[in-house]
């Protein structure tokens, strides 16, 4: 298998009826392995509801803490240097 590829084994659907429950929802999917997939969205049929696909796949987990602890070799950082007039129109001087 390619290491870019991964195969989507689960799927859920968080919901919550206030952003606050959507958030309870995604962190205990979060949990069990599930990502995030695509952007939050909101339904009115009936009432307001707050949703967010989870997806579960096959590649494997990293943690934060094991994602702190690496140190990324040379070839991997992406540094730019910006200087005089090469800086971009948000960068406040």
């Amino acid at each position: 298998m390619n290491t870019g590829e991964f195969k989507i084994i689960g799927y859920k659907t968080a919901a919550g009826a206030n952003v606050r429950e959507l958030d309870h929802a995604v962190i205990e999917l979060l949990s069990e392995g599930y990502e995030p997939y695509g952007s939050p969205y909101l339904s009115n049929v009936d009432n307001l509801v707050f949703y967010q696909a989870m997806i579960l796949t096959n590649k494997p987990r990293v943690t934060i803490r094991e994602f702190a602890h690496q140190e990324p070799t040379p070839a991997e950082l992406n540094v730019a240097t910006v200087t005089g007039s090469d800086l971009p129109a948000d960068i406040t001087r």
